[in-house]
């Protein structure tokens, strides 16, 4: 599934990249990292690895060793920061990413893809199932639709979390863009009055955290009407026993219309039998697997 790849690629790839080269870079930095990670109350966690561009599973693994190793990882990556011992490019690489994990923002982030990626990855590894038929693949792909919209009133939530992965509640000061002078000399150096009424919290709400969700869910738009499109014309086969005789004709016409070089125009007489024949094996799967195939 080919979703959003704004923020979500800058936390999986430019936070959990990292520590992974730690491992293959020194073997020193890389105990670091794996000491700190096995002093957790909660018991030993999985170290971050290098994140695949193309597998959500790799994504949603990387996010997860990440979010549940935050603390552990920052105290790693500041005592690397520290080590004099360590060449100048590795201590400000760990530096920089650590700064960047004490950051509001990245902890609030953190926690959503978190929870984002793990339904996403559950619902692309169900779609790849072979025997999922399209009215059930339909299905899924609404309730994903319907809990990553739930997600934007949950903003205070992660908001919290956020504060606690971070160690701040404060968000990061963003200069004002300087206008303009020749496009607009009345109001340059004055701010959108509405955008200053606002507070840190609500602008990053307004302005970074729910665009990402909007822009999320159109591009799970785009994957679900494509299933739709593709189920109007199929899905009926796996539900004959539900429909009449009239349905089952109107739906077969439909799917010969589309591919009239393919199918004949008996399809739907044929399938009207099927599904009366059908019905003489209500109990027996077997027997219905069988049929099916010939």
């Amino acid at each position: 599934m080919v979703l959003v790849e704004t923020f979500q690629y800058t936390l999986t790839v430019r936070l959990s990249s990292p520590p992974a080269r730690f491992q293959t870079a020194s073997t020193h930095r890389y105990e670091i990292l794996t000491d700190s990670l096995k002093t957790v109350e909660s018991g030993p966690l999985s170290v971050p690895k290098t994140v695949s561009t193309t597998r959500w599973s790799y994504r949603s693994g990387a996010v997860k060793a990440l979010v549940q190793g935050y603390h552990p990882i920052r105290e790693a990556l500041a005592k690397i920061a520290r080590d004099d011992n360590e060449i100048s490019k590795a201590r400000s690489e760990a530096n920089g990413v650590h700064d960047r994990m004490c950051k509001l923002e990245t902890g609030v982030y953190a926690v959503f893809w978190h929870d984002i990626l793990d339904r996403v990855n559950a619902t692309s590894h169900s779609l790849q199932d072979p025997k999922l038929d399209l009215n059930t693949a339909v299905a899924m792909l609404k309730s994903l639709k319907c809990f990553v919209r739930e997600k934007r009133e949950s903003f205070h939530v992660y908001e919290e979390k956020g504060k606690e992965m971070s160690g701040t509640d404060e968000y990061v000061q963003t200069r004002n863009r300087q206008r303009n002078v020749r496009l607009n000399p009345l109001h340059y150096g004055q701010s959108d009055p509405e955008e200053a009424a606002l507070s840190p919290s609500e602008k990053f709400r307004v302005q970074n955290f729910l665009p990402v969700i909007d822009q999320f869910l159109s591009s799970l738009e785009q994957r679900l009407e494509a299933y739709e499109n593709t189920c109007s014309l199929f899905g009926f086969l796996r539900k004959l026993e539900t429909l009449d005789c009239n349905e089952i004709e109107a739906a077969a016409a439909k799917l010969v219309s589309e591919y009239k070089v393919d199918l004949d125009q008996s399809l739907g007489v044929e399938l009207v039998q099927f599904a009366a024949f059908f019905t003489h094996f209500p109990e027996d799967d077997k027997m219905r697997e069988r049929t099916v195939s010939l």
